[in-house]
């Protein structure tokens, strides 16, 4: 037996020693040697043509390839592209017999008797006819451009769990910035399995660099400005984010990533989170005109590495083609996101939109009572529509982050009462993180009983009222332990000059796969939803206009006042009907919380320990 394991040894040795001194020519050699001959080898390329930015061309090789094989382009859990419909040239190629069909939108076989296969195709980007670029879709432009991903490579499905090597093929003066692991190479990365792949955007091209260290972990800061975009101070970027880095880390005691980038792009609106990764659009405007906002969405999304991403629903599953999949937990993956991302400001004394928690808390209540969909829909049953199209709730429009937000606000509270101010929502949070590994997920009822194991208490009556079911949080009974009080009132909204304001709260859209445009209500009591309209009526014309975009309905939003009427062309189940609508004002709520009298010293304490964010 000695002997055998010696002359195996042996081998090991000499073979590396030989290694060394021709070394690998290609990355991808070093996976053949690591895996058995029947084991496939997948490398990816990936071309940008300055000459030809209306999409980019993309190769797979595959060695050691099956006889019959799958290719698919995932599908986000939140934001589905659909990038399938913009796949051009497809082809697959070998010197032996191969054939390929398409089985599904999202879903090509392959067959072939060969063994070495390259599979090519080129993604045709769409042309955003909006003011602003999401900041999520890939783009192109003579001075960089966002690719990779599930929007640019496609996965063996029954081989997912296989790494590959992807090359870049871009102008030689750009630079690369990714999750992705780098090589010796600097346009050569290395991703460990197809999930890895699909969750690594790239940003290319020219762009500005910053690092620092948290805890030992590399962390990069890259920020592609358009090219008449101003100066700002990246020096109190970086320190500012390295703050938010900071005290995130040390809520959950460590991080689940080696290195982490930011990707902060110009031009663009909105963020999406990624296993080391975010993609957040940070125009330079944003630096002279509102900060808040900026470091609000930075701390949410960074946040969401941890809740979302390393803790996730249980329903998500780590690769997807079909339609996206529905988390019963999304509020609280989404709101305790937002929770944390004004706290984790405050804890890093850097600024929010409210000058103290008191102030904050006032005005989620106001936002809560001002969409009656937050507590005529439970947070459960919103979590399970979010992201979809409007329509599912009926009528109503909720928002399961901010369902999320005050909800957890409660919990937090009572978790404070129940032990003595020993814990707080922030032990829940750690919890689960440790509890809930991303492989195994968490489903909703894990976290009541996260939170009943926190504080000892019985927190399924709370679940059952305002998770499960929808009800209206009762605001006295949780603001009482920490010896406070809400009263709300409901007054006529009015504008900055005092002048009533009215009631706007409608919206056009167009459907995925249709060409039209159609209504969304997010109140059944707004005056739109009482003249007759319903959310997902087909609109045919406004005004006796025809709506050609969705600043058809805005540019008559802006000059609307209370009285106005409004002429709205439906079609509702293949019928049309001409609907009048007369502009109302309506009510809005503010709440103002105050001191009880006689409160105990258990109830000034927590309070004490809530306000300082203990």
């Amino acid at each position: 037996m000695y002997k055998k394991n010696f002359a195996i040894l042996v081998f090991v040795v000499l073979a590396f020693s030989a290694l060394g001194q021709n070394p690998l020519k290609y990355p991808a050699d070093a996976i053949g040697i690591r895996y058995a001959i029947s084991q496939p080898v997948i490398g990816y390329t990936l071309r940008v043509d300055t000459n030809n930015l209306s999409g980019f061309d993309v190769e797979i090789h595959v060695t050691n390839a099956p006889k019959t094989f799958h290719l698919a382009m995932a599908t986000h859990k939140e934001y589905d592209d659909r990038y399938w419909r913009y796949v051009e040239n497809f082809r697959a190629e070998s010197k032996e017999k191969i054939s390929f069909v398409r089985k599904d939108s999202a879903l090509w076989q392959i067959n072939s008797s060969g063994k070495n296969i390259t599979i090519k195709y080129r993604i045709h980007l769409p042309v955003f006819d909006g003011r602003v670029r999401p900041v999520w879709r890939p783009f192109l432009s003579k001075t960089g451009g966002l690719v990779g991903d599930m929007h640019s490579f496609m996965y063996l499905v029954e081989n997912a769990g296989i790494s590959s090597y992807i090359t870049f093929k871009i102008p030689e003066n750009w630079k690369i910035a990714t999750g992705l692991a780098s090589t010796s190479d600097a346009k050569i990365f290395y991703a460990s399995s197809a999930k890895t792949l699909m969750n690594c955007p790239v940003l290319v091209g020219n762009f500005i660099t910053r690092s620092f260290i948290v805890q030992g972990i590399p962390h990069k800061i890259a920020y592609w400005p358009l090219p008449d975009a101003n100066l700002f101070d990246t020096g109190l970027l970086v320190n500012n984010v390295k703050k938010i880095v900071n005290e995130t880390i040390k809520l959950f005691g460590k991080a689940p990533y080696k290195n982490y980038t930011f990707l902060f792009q110009d031009g663009a609106y909105g963020a999406l989170e990624h296993s080391n990764s975010v993609t957040i659009g940070l125009p330079t405007a944003t630096f002279q005109r509102d900060i808040t906002d900026m470091y609000n969405v930075i701390a949410h999304e960074f946040f969401h590495t941890w809740n979302l991403v390393a803790l996730r629903p249980a329903e998500y599953s780590d690769l997807n083609y079909g339609p996206k999949e529905k988390a019963k937990g999304l509020w609280w993956s989404e709101g305790m996101s937002i929770f944390y991302s004004d706290l984790i400001l405050r804890r890093a004394n850097l600024p929010t939109y409210d000058s103290t928690r008191i102030i904050h808390l006032e005005k989620l209540i106001e936002r809560y009572f001002s969409n009656s969909g937050n507590y005529k829909i439970s947070p459960e049953s919103s979590s399970l529509e979010s992201n979809e199209q409007p329509g599912g709730l009926g009528d109503y429009y909720p928002s399961v982050h901010l369902q999320g937000e005050i909800t957890g606000a409660m919990l937090d509270l009572i978790i404070r009462n129940a032990s003595n101010s020993k814990y707080s929502i922030d032990d829940v949070m750690r919890k689960m993180y440790y509890a809930f590994p991303e492989e195994k997920g968490f489903y909703g009822k894990d976290i009541e009983q996260s939170v009943k194991k926190m504080c000892g208490c019985d927190a399924h009556s709370f679940f059952q009222s305002y998770v499960y079911n929808a009800n209206i949080l009762d605001f006295h009974r949780y603001l009482k332990l920490i010896g406070k009080k809400v009263n709300i009132s409901w007054k006529q909204a009015v504008d900055k000059k005092g002048n009533p304001t009215p009631d706007l709260d409608i919206f056009i859209y167009r459907r995925v796969g249709e060409t039209g445009f159609s209504v969304g209500l997010t109140n059944p009591e707004s005056c739109w939803a009482k003249a007759g309209l319903h959310t997902n009526d087909k609109v045919i014309s406004i005004n006796d206009m025809p709506v050609t975009g969705m600043e058809t309905l805005r540019n008559i939003q802006r000059n609307l006042h209370i009285g106005d009427k409004v002429k709205f062309n439906v079609k509702r189940n293949s019928i049309s009907q001409n609907i009048m609508v007369t502009v109302t004002g309506y009510n809005a709520p503010t709440a103002i919380i105050t001191d009880l009298k006689n409160t105990t010293m258990k109830q000034q304490r927590i309070f004490q320990d809530w306000y300082n964010l203990k």
